[in-house]
């Protein structure tokens, strides 16, 4: 008798298998840029604005969705620490007096590379708008300033903490 564990790692091994061969037609199908495809010399491929990424980091991106793609470029294109400190257009937060707190005005991010991420995501997704595109890049960095944060904490220790 075969224990529910062995039958599901059996599925998975055969679910990897499966995952790697659909890998496999994907790039030949076109949805994943080949290297030739606006190459430079050296590996490059040209997002424009003047951007270039290896061929290798965008190969290792999720193609099947405007948000994983935004997200992937983003993370490639800026360190944890821009991403964290900065917004997409520097402009302040409507709300932020409404809740009586201080909200400080982020920089922007370097502007060629977000059109450079939003021109990338619009040829490959043409029906998505630059606002979702902007919304996408919004949140990863208020996720990235929050997980920042809590760095910073388990680093440095709390202001709290016992003297």
């Amino acid at each position: 008798m075969v224990s529910a564990v062995g039958r599901t790692r059996q599925s998975r091994a055969a679910g990897d298998w499966s995952r790697t061969v659909a890998r496999d037609r994907r790039t030949s199908s076109g949805l994943v840029p080949e290297s030739g495809e606006h190459g430079t010399a050296n590996g490059l491929v040209c997002l424009g604005e003047g951007v270039s990424v290896a061929a290798d980091q965008l190969r290792s991106l999720n193609w099947t969705d405007y948000r994983k793609l935004t997200r992937g470029l983003a993370a490639i294109l800026f360190s944890p620490a821009e991403l964290a400190t900065r917004s997409v257009t520097g402009q302040r937060w409507s709300r932020a007096g409404l809740a009586g707190g201080y909200r400080p005005i982020k920089p922007a991010l370097d502007r060629a590379k977000v059109q450079a991420i939003i021109n990338h995501v619009t040829s490959r997704f043409p029906s998505v708008g630059v606002t979702k595109i902007k919304q996408v890049l919004a949140y990863k960095c208020k996720e990235s300033a929050s997980s920042f944060r809590v760095q910073n904490v388990r680093t440095y220790g709390s202001v709290y903490s016992v003297i």
